[in-house]
């Protein structure tokens, strides 16, 4: 007769052999596998991220990106550094959204500067790629100075033609409306290293 201590182990290496209470895990998908956008790749629909809150941020992979239609593991080990110069008529702006962005799209469109200045469908629209989207606060009594300039910097996914991406807002949290904004195309970011990107402002 086998002792109990040995069933025990048998079950322990037969997942699920000898009952039910072994809890079947989620597989994650993995890279090569068919995606229509950011949901479709990680573990389910927990791998797209909204920032809270937040009107003009991007939303973003948290695991895998969705490259024309194929998933991939996101590398944010890189970095963008930049300073923003603020134009006189967003004197005041509360806050600002910043993104890193990939070219390429879930569907396969490559995106350009000029086609981000012209949308505002970022929240909840899981085609876009971004390494990294967040906003931050104009920490500045009176809110954003044009006599001063503030240094940031955002993770971004590495590899070649990354975009850069900020808007200057007029409410706290990325909210309100657009006051200027600047956009920077073919960057090059490398694991582990920060990337300086000029990213001039232009007033709306």
């Amino acid at each position: 007769m086998k002792s109990i201590a040995s069933t025990v182990i048998a079950c322990g290496l037969i997942l699920g052999a000898c009952g039910d209470e072994v809890e079947p895990m989620t597989p994650e998908i993995i890279v090569g596998v068919e995606c229509t956008d950011l949901t479709g790749c990680g573990v389910g629909a927990a791998n797209a991220r909204t920032v809270s809150f937040c009107e003009h941020c991007f939303s973003r992979p948290d695991t895998h990106v969705c490259e024309a239609g194929t998933c991939r593991e996101i590398d944010v080990t890189g970095s963008l550094s930049f300073v923003l110069g603020i134009p006189p008529s967003a004197r005041g702006a509360k806050s600002w959204t910043q993104a890193s962005l990939n070219p390429v799209r879930s569907d396969g469109v490559r995106i350009t500067c000029a086609d981000l200045l012209q949308s505002s469908d970022y929240q909840d629209n899981y085609v876009y790629n971004a390494g990294n989207s967040n906003f931050k606060i104009f920490a500045t009594p009176g809110g954003a100075d044009p006599a001063l300039a503030y240094p940031t910097r955002i993770a971004a996914d590495v590899g070649v033609d990354r975009l850069l991406v900020v808007r200057v807002v007029s409410d706290t949290q990325g909210k309100g409306n657009v006051l200027a904004q600047g956009c920077a195309e073919g960057i090059e970011v490398k694991a582990g290293e920060t990337t300086s990107v000029n990213l001039p402002l232009e007033a709306l």
